[in-house]
């Protein structure tokens, strides 16, 4: 197993070699037994996973920013989130950003260095090193992926480089999205799947094959992200990924594997059951769609309402009401999240589904691009992978198909494929916003009921982004204001994306 050497700073030199004839036993007598001074790269490895997704899974990140900007979720109480009132919640923006870098990054990033440096000898010589770097590039760009749809452009080209670089300048997102594009070209290329798969990898348990279809699966995503602003490129690397090969089923789903003992517990469920807290509700939206189409995935979204006029229904709550008004309703009058999804304390946490991948293959169709079979072929083996994914039977899943209501409409697909795919992607409540940014689907998202409370969004009652941390505008102010001055409107809610180029749809 590779080892890593901490680096660590030797200060007063000179007072250090006066001393060197009288410190015999000195540094064995002053070794911590406790405290190493080298970590495996497998150590690194598993750390990063875990922390990654940690802090995209949580109730702060997921719940109160992703979840409830996709409209999954309402509030049951501390509504603010709902109306997009985010000002009192600026430690989430600077703990999602500096905790990203610091951690998962930093810790990727440290993998890539080593396996770059001349200690990487003994890895190179079992064949190891080429999945090593592999394996960090791909989630290193999935990380990068979900902090430029965040924010838009971030510090990328000169970030983690530690002390050598304290003020990173900030990239357009269209370099980062080329540049991450790039990464993942070369990352799968070098996947060697009949040599030592990564250390300490909990997602894939070092199997190679898998990782070379979720890196490519991701590439997929990341050039159907652009496709309305860069057709070209994009073309040349979502065919790129198709013909390199995507997951294929639902056994190569990416998922983290979260255990039933603290502190490897899933953090929803650590919120939840642990903290006491019913903060959530699944969305009017959400379950007025699945009401209209029977879905057979509600009992696993959501359980139903047990007083009230909606006694025995599946009962949304109203997005974006006033606290006063939340408060008055009790949590048995409407549906809540079901135990699997929040009470369950070793459910996964999602990083890229099957399901996603035959979404976007059907989306890929619809531009033109060389995919093998029809879009809707391709739209019902998503719809398909996501219902046994959550555990639908056969018999109900043909049932949900047959229906009109869900069959694919051709001269809409934007639609079709948009509001399917965002049920799909319940509980990945930052990629249920990105898909609706991108296919601005109509008639399925609510403004907040509480339209008076939150700043005025040009077009759309729905924000386009996050503003940026207030750390960065006091450790790195000038840079940030560049990275703001990128985008349409500068550093609002509203500003777009540099991917998102087409007028939101109307909501209801």
């Amino acid at each position: 197993m590779k080892l890593v050497s901490n680096k660590i700073k030797v200060l007063g030199l000179g007072a250090a070699l006066s001393m060197a004839a009288c410190t015999s036993g000195f540094e064995e007598a002053n070794t911590n037994p406790y405290q190493p001074t080298e970590v495996p790269t497998a150590y690194l490895m598993t750390n990063a996973q875990k922390t990654m997704m940690d802090l995209t899974w949580d109730e702060w990140q997921n719940g109160r920013m992703g979840m409830l900007v996709s409209q999954y979720w309402a509030q049951n109480d501390y509504p603010e989130e709902s109306h997009y009132n985010w000002a009192g919640r600026a430690s989430m923006f600077n703990n999602t950003w500096n905790r990203l870098y610091a951690r998962p990054l930093r810790d990727f990033q440290e993998i890539l260095d080593l396996m770059q440096s001349e200690n990487a000898a003994s890895y190179e010589a079992s064949g190891a090193a080429v999945n090593q770097i592999a394996v960090a590039t791909i989630l290193r760009a999935w990380v990068l992926q979900n902090l430029t749809d965040l924010w838009g452009p971030i510090p990328y080209t000169d970030a983690l480089q530690g002390s050598d670089q304290k003020s990173p300048a900030y990239d357009s997102q269209e370099a980062v999205y080329k540049g991450v594009l790039a990464e993942l070209e070369n990352a799968v290329a070098m996947i060697d799947a009949d040599k030592a798969g990564m250390e300490g990898d909990l997602i894939f348990g070092g199997d190679m094959t898998k990782w070379k279809k979720f890196g490519n699966s991701l590439r997929l995503r990341m050039a159907l992200r652009m496709a309305d602003v860069d057709p070209a490129t994009a073309k040349t690397h979502g065919e790129a990924a198709i013909a390199s090969g995507l997951m294929t089923s639902v056994a190569d789903n990416a998922e983290f594997p979260y255990l039933t003992s603290a502190p490897n517990q899933n953090p929803l469920y650590d919120n939840r059951i642990n903290g006491g807290r019913n903060d959530f509700a699944p969305s009017e939206a959400l379950l007025e769609t699945m009401n209209a189409f029977n879905d057979p995935r509600r009992p696993m979204y959501a359980t139903k309402a047990t007083t009230g006029a909606n006694a025995g229904q599946y009962k949304g709550l109203t997005y974006g009401l006033t606290r006063e008004q939340v408060t008055a309703i009790p949590l048995s009058a409407t549906s809540q999240p079901s135990d699997y999804v929040e009470a369950s304390a070793d459910a996964p946490g999602f990083i890229l589904k099957y399901d996603e991948v035959e979404f976007n293959l059907a989306h890929a169709k619809e531009l033109g691009w060389n995919v093998s079979g029809s879009a809707a072929d391709h739209y019902y083996k998503g719809i398909t992978a996501s219902l046994q994914a959550w555990g639908v039977s056969d018999l109900a899943i043909s049932a949900y198909l047959e229906q009109s209501a869900i069959q694919y409409n051709a001269a809409e697909w934007k639609q079709s494929i948009g509001v399917q795919k965002w049920l799909a992607l319940y509980m990945q409540g930052q990629e249920g916003w990105s898909c609706y940014r991108q296919f601005d689907f109509a008639d399925v998202l609510y403004a907040p009921a509480e339209k008076n409370a939150f700043e005025k969004l040009a077009n759309s009652a729905v924000p386009t982004r996050w503003t940026y941390p207030a750390d960065e505008g006091n450790l790195n102010a000038a840079n940030m204001n560049e990275g703001a001055a990128m985008l349409d409107n500068g550093d609002v809610l509203y500003s777009k994306m540099w991917w998102d180029v087409n007028p939101a749809a109307p909501l209801k």
